[in-house]
């Protein structure tokens, strides 16, 4: 009898726990963003919701009418300005391959400076290529830039056969990439990249790559 209330005591203090750990994280989740001050600490600066919020810029695109193939989203910043401009001009541009269309866009969040906001929003009305959340642009952000885009793919360009997330400072050869997509012939459940075997992410403070490494 006693070895009963024993389990059952244990049962219902680990489903507290669970309970308790999973409002804990959705709290976080929804209402903190995490910036890096000049000294290398963390602090919350911005609200970032992972449903609601509005998006400071759209591109100008009609999924619903149009459809795209496949959608190249660029993680970027206010900074790397040239860098948008060449993948504009060369692999980024908007262009019908095996009869298949493609489009790029760039995920930028904000920036503290008016002036660069301005700038952005220029670009954006120029380009209508740039896609913005109220978010401050960081190292330590981009993780909040990836969701930015998957919610932005989620709410307005769902009927995409396929959506890629990419960086400035990679080429992407799009005509191999369509035939490999063309070829495999399947469009759900479907994941494609480098995988990275016996490597794990850096957690120490200061560093500055995000990609894997050795212990």
């Amino acid at each position: 009898m006693m070895d009963f209330r024993k389990s059952r005591l244990f049962v219902c203090l680990v489903g507290f726990s669970c309970a308790s750990f999973w409002v804990f994280y959705n709290y976080l989740a929804e209402f903190c963003a995490f910036g890096e001050t000049s000294q290398g600490y963390l602090f919350p600066i911005e609200t970032f919701r992972r449903i609601g919020g509005n998006f400071s810029q759209l591109p100008d695109i009609d999924c619903h009418k149009n459809p795209p193939f496949l959608v190249l989203l660029v993680a970027s910043s206010y900074h790397h300005v040239n860098a948008r401009m060449v993948i504009r001009q060369t692999w980024g541009k908007e262009r019908t391959v095996a009869g298949k269309r493609l489009v790029t866009y760039f995920l930028l969040g904000s920036t503290v400076n008016l002036s660069q906001q301005v700038d952005i929003a220029a670009e954006s009305q120029k380009y209508k290529d740039i896609i913005q959340k109220n978010f401050t642009d960081t190292y330590y952000n981009l993780t909040l830039k990836t969701m930015m885009g998957m919610e932005w793919i989620h709410r307005f360009c769902y009927q995409a056969t396929f959506v890629m997330k990419t960086d400035t400072d990679v080429f992407v050869n799009v005509f191999y990439l369509t035939e490999l997509l063309l070829r495999k012939k399947r469009a759900t459940r479907f994941f494609t990249g480098f995988l990275k075997l016996h490597e794990y992410p850096i957690r120490r403070r200061g560093k500055t790559s995000n990609s894997g490494a050795s212990p």
